[in-house]
């Protein structure tokens, strides 16, 4: 709103209000009604500071008018000022004790400040005004059983079932309040009743049996678990009590036949059947099986056809575990992605055993599908960029790459766009696109600010180039606090260092950087810039040391000239 509005807004304020303080043979309430209806109005057109001041001169005239409060109460609440707000909707609900709305507002308020006995009497309140309102019995029976009143919740479940009908859900919650209040006869009979009015549901008969089995009545229990599996031999939840009546019993040979069952189950859940597997195993670990039983236990299940691929994932998770070849689980791992292709976690560890074997088509011909079934995943244009780059194909190595940037978005994760940018930047430079390159770290940098790969390899080209090295210099700087030891980002320093021509400091740090590296070390780059280095400090000698050092592990020109000359010679 612009200044002369807002001015012209106060003046009409300002005539009105005088209009009303002048105006004192009028009527009170029709001054109040007045006030009321203009806050009203000011608040549709958006001057809610206008309509909250025309409210204040209301409440001052009728402060008790529910209206009033519960407006006010509003106000408050989006000026988040709780407090004021909770005593005004208090206010509101006094004078208007009918209203339900300004009670739900009340005990909303009361749910913020964890009163959960003030809320839960609250809603009594509104039940008792409206004996239809089940909503507010539903909500008095949850917040009674988390406060465990469970009379008070058995109470609600009462009044609900008059008002609504028995439901499966609401008899086995009642089922266990009576348990929590250890009322075992009327739990019992709850579950009876429960059974009763549904046969077919064979469920609540294991749940009389896992009653049974709790209170120390196993035959009982064992009984109604026959009678279940009988009936209903794939009743998963009957297999699942039986099996615990023959753990809790040692009976092993019994539990074990029970198992396999289960496992070959088709009403089982994937979760069920990987817990079940992780319990067999750890049961096999104390009895001692070696390796070669627990792959036969495997291999028998699966020997039956299976619902998905859980077992023979799990199969090959235990083969992994105990160090099996990598070449004798890439089988079974094929195996499941030809029947689930989008399982991107098998997909990953077939990659990683083609990356063992340095097989990188494998990789590219893994991805392909990959980037199919799972469009989104940066990590598959980054295996597949990776095999280009390792078999000398730079451009489909930028081809996949561009494609994989198209799928960033707001929730991709930062760490792998950033390495993503970083290799695409690399990728740049080795093909000569230097401006596309730095446009790459940047946008690294973007995404991860500390990826100290790209910085130290950001530095080192801008060195190259002998440009930007004030940037440079601060980007390398960053690696080696984080890595001081690491001899890479040591010689990056040193060698900013040298061309911005402070030949002391770089002195230090390739010298830091010989003592870090390993004697192994093949890098022909560091003892040339070790030789130009030592060479500008004074010391042709060692500098010729270090280039002949050089030449040995790689053959070049410009090294030979220093050594022939020894001097430095700037390439």
């Amino acid at each position: 709103m612009r200044l002369k509005e807002v001015l012209a807004v106060l003046v009409i304020l300002a005539s009105n209000t005088t209009y009303i303080v002048h105006a004192a043979d009028e009527d009170k309430q029709e001054r109040f009604q007045y006030l009321f209806l203009e806050s009203v109005r000011q608040q549709e057109k958006g001057n809610y500071a206008g309509a909250f001041d025309l409210l204040k001169e209301c409440e001052a005239i009728d402060s008790t008018s529910a209206e009033v409060n519960y407006m006010l109460s509003r106000y408050y609440y989006n000026l988040k000022d709780a407090q004021a707000s909770r005593s005004y909707i208090e206010k509101a609900s006094r004078f208007a004790p009918d209203n339900a709305y300004y009670k739900g507002l009340l005990a909303n308020h009361a749910l913020q400040n964890k009163e959960y006995d003030k809320a839960i009497a609250i809603y009594e309140q509104m039940y008792e005004q409206d004996h239809e309102r089940g909503d507010v019995l539903e909500i008095i029976t949850e917040l009674a059983r988390r406060t465990e009143k469970y009379d008070k919740a058995i109470w609600a479940l009462d009044k609900l079932e008059i008002l609504e009908g028995k439901t499966e859900n609401r008899s086995m919650m009642k089922y266990h309040l009576f348990i929590a209040q250890k009322q075992d006869d009327k739990a019992l009979a709850e579950l009876s009743t429960l059974s009763g009015k549904y046969p077919y549901d064979l469920n609540y008969k294991v749940i009389m049996g896992d009653f049974y089995m709790t209170h120390e009545q196993e035959d009982k229990a064992l009984k109604i678990y026959h009678d279940v599996l009988q009936q209903e031999p794939d009743n998963i939840t009957g297999q699942m009590s039986l099996f615990q009546y023959y753990a809790n019993n040692n009976d092993s040979i019994n539990k074990q036949r029970l198992l396999n069952q289960m496992l070959l189950n088709k009403n089982i859940t994937s979760e069920t059947r990987v817990y079940l597997v992780r319990m067999a195993l750890e049961d096999f670990a104390k009895e001692e099986k070696d390796s070669t039983e627990i792959i036969e236990f495997f291999q028998s299940l699966l020997q039956h056809p299976q619902e998905d691929q859980t077992l023979k994932t799990l199969y090959a998770l235990y083969l992994e575990s105990i160090n099996i070849p990598h070449d004798t689980i890439a089988p079974i791992l094929t195996e499941i992605l030809e029947k689930e292709p989008n399982e991107a976690s098998i997909r990953v560890r077939l990659i990683e055993y083609a990356w063992e074997n340095k097989d990188f088509q494998k990789i590219i011909d893994l991805c392909i599908p990959a980037r199919q079934y799972n469009p989104d995943e940066l990590a598959f244009y980054y295996y597949q960029g990776i095999a280009n780059f390792q078999l000398g194909k730079q451009d489909a190595v930028i081809e996949i790459l561009q494609q994989g940037i198209s799928t960033i978005n707001e929730g991709s994760n930062p760490e792998i766009v950033s390495d993503f940018y970083a290799f695409l930047g690399d990728t740049y430079e080795q093909k000569g696109m230097k401006e596309e390159a730095y446009a790459a770290y940047d946008s690294c940098l973007q995404w991860k600010p500390d990826n100290i790969g790209c910085l130290n390899n950001y530095a080192y080209y801008l060195s190259v180039e002998n440009r930007e090295l004030d940037k440079a210099e601060q980007m390398s700087f960053k690696t080696i606090i984080k890595e001081p030891n690491n001899p890479t980002y040591l010689d990056t320093y040193a060698w900013i260092l040298f061309q911005q021509g402070r030949y002391e400091d770089a002195k230090k740090y390739i010298d830091k950087t010989l003592a870090a590296v390993d004697s192994t070390d093949n890098d022909a780059t560091l003892y040339d810039h070790a030789g130009d280095i030592y060479a500008k400090n004074g010391d042709i000698t060692k500098a010729v040391e270090f280039w002949e050092k050089a030449l040995q592990m790689q053959y070049s020109k410009l090294v030979a000239r220093k050594i022939k000359k020894r001097t430095y010679i700037k390439k």
